[in-house]
């Protein structure tokens, strides 16, 4: 499978097509399989198909760190519903991450969808996470220091709206 994948990836999707045909009878029910074929459908440009394959793999086998975060990166590209694609999103990061070793980039990624729904005590657990594995790294220094400063963050609507009235007011 990881022939099929590699194929894919250098855009030999013919030759990945070809070793998916020889694996779909011994292995087209695991979770293996439905993988490389969602990377398959992915770097084909096909996105539904690829979701739905990812899906399929995460069920099929539950410890498929890679299917989980595929699947949470395309959902939060591509997915067509933008609420429900970011919860399925943050699901699948959520699953990614439980499985080790841990898979960084779902870490930060899911970290940016906490941000997102404002669920900044979330996101500075994410970006600590993976600052305690990796010190130096640097997307997660500056991601942790948005979130610390987001939670500092005043906004009053009271004062906002005395502002422009008072701006109204200097325009006329």
């Amino acid at each position: 499978f990881l022939t099929v994948e590699l194929r894919a990836r250098s855009g030999k999707n013919d030759e990945a097509r070809k070793l998916l045909d020889k694996l779909k009878k011994a292995h087209g029910d695991s979770g293996e399989y439905r993988y490389a074929l969602g990377v398959l459908n992915e770097k084909l440009g096909d996105y539904p198909a690829a979701l739905e394959t990812y899906r399929e793999a995460t069920t099929r086998d539950p410890g498929n760190v890679d299917a989980f975060f595929r699947l949470g990166y395309l959902l939060d590209l591509y997915g067509e519903e933008a609420d429900e694609a970011n919860e399925e999103a943050i699901t699948a990061y959520e699953a990614c991450v439980k499985i080790h070793p841990i898979h960084t980039n779902a870490v930060i990624n899911l970290g940016i969808l906490y941000e997102d729904r404002e669920r900044y005590h979330h996101a500075i657990k994410c970006y600590e996470t993976v600052l305690d594995l990796f010190p130096n790294h640097e997307r997660a220094r500056l991601y942790l220091l948005d979130a610390y400063a987001s939670t500092r963050m005043f906004y009053d609507k009271d004062q906002e709206k005395k502002a422009d009235r008072h701006s109204q007011v200097l325009k006329i």
